[in-house]
């Protein structure tokens, strides 16, 4: 697994008057094909062409085969308090909805808490959410231990990587209606964040 990232004769010169997002977004490598990461520049990564080179934020993964596929984004990676393990938000949330009980979920991952915060819309809600103020239900240690005994699980703890999680069950689904998702039904993450802000911050 690694972060992707990319050279081209039609690289674009960087971003517009911000400089500190230029610094963490392109590398230059010298003759010496040494390629040093803005946010650990003390990890070489030696035999690359020399060059300016894009960090995309993309992560990926490559099989047996030598296949990549794009898994999640560095944006959304992150460590857990008291654990070396780091975990990918966007790889849990696709592992969540890949379950039966389970139709859409957001992974709420930060280094100032020892457990990774998930709220699920299970499958069996109807009603999209409307409350201004929205009520989740804590899941019980009865219903967590149930749901990691469904097959479905496996992903899910893999994507984990042994961190602790709580899971609050939101009452309502989101929709484009209710703007928490896009007109591709794409879920729209930071609108989901602040709309349940409080209940976030009590879990």
């Amino acid at each position: 697994r690694g972060e992707v990232a990319v050279q081209s004769p039609s690289l674009c010169v960087g971003y517009f008057n911000d400089e500190e997002k230029q610094r963490a977004a392109f590398v230059v490598v010298g003759s010496d094909g040494v390629f040093r990461h803005p946010a650990c520049p003390d990890t070489a990564q030696p035999t690359v062409r020399p060059g300016r080179w894009y960090i995309t934020g993309d992560i990926v993964e490559r099989d047996s085969s030598g296949k990549h596929t794009i898994v999640d984004r560095a944006s959304a990676m992150q460590g857990v308090k008291g654990s070396d393990q780091v975990v990918a938000g966007g790889m849990l949330e696709y592992a969540l909805e890949a379950m039966p009980s389970v139709k859409q979920a957001i992974a709420v991952v930060s280094s100032d808490v020892g457990y990774v915060k998930l709220l699920i819309v299970p499958t069996t809600v109807e009603r999209e959410e409307t409350d201004e103020d929205p009520v989740v239900d804590m899941m019980t240690d009865a219903e967590l231990a149930e749901m990691q005994e469904e097959p479905s699980w496996g992903p899910v703890a893999a994507a984990l990587h042994g961190a602790p999680v709580k899971i609050g069950k939101c009452r309502g689904k989101w929709t484009t209606a209710n703007r928490l998702c896009s007109g591709e039904l794409k879920k729209m993450r930071h609108s989901i964040v602040t709309k349940y802000k409080e209940a976030l911050a009590a879990m």
